[in-house]
């Protein structure tokens, strides 16, 4: 009965601690870390849109939308 009783303390206090933890609710990593539209990017950079429009012989470009056809 005892260790049932620890058993159960341990995991409320555990829940407890989760639940008062800060966390970024709202926002993925990937949100924070990408590059906005018009930005210089690379070709190992993250774009908000997804596309990162670079020229040929060249190493920078700009994060771009796609256009539609």
């Amino acid at each position: 009965m005892k260790f049932g009783v620890v058993i159960f303390a341990l995991s409320a206090t555990a829940m407890a601690y989760e639940s008062l933890s800060p966390r970024d609710e709202g926002l993925a990593p990937r949100d924070q870390q990408c590059k906005k539209n018009g930005e210089k990017c690379r070709r190992e950079d993250l774009c908000c849109s997804k596309f990162c429009i670079i020229w040929e012989n060249l190493s920078e470009g700009t994060c771009q939308d796609m256009p539609k056809n």
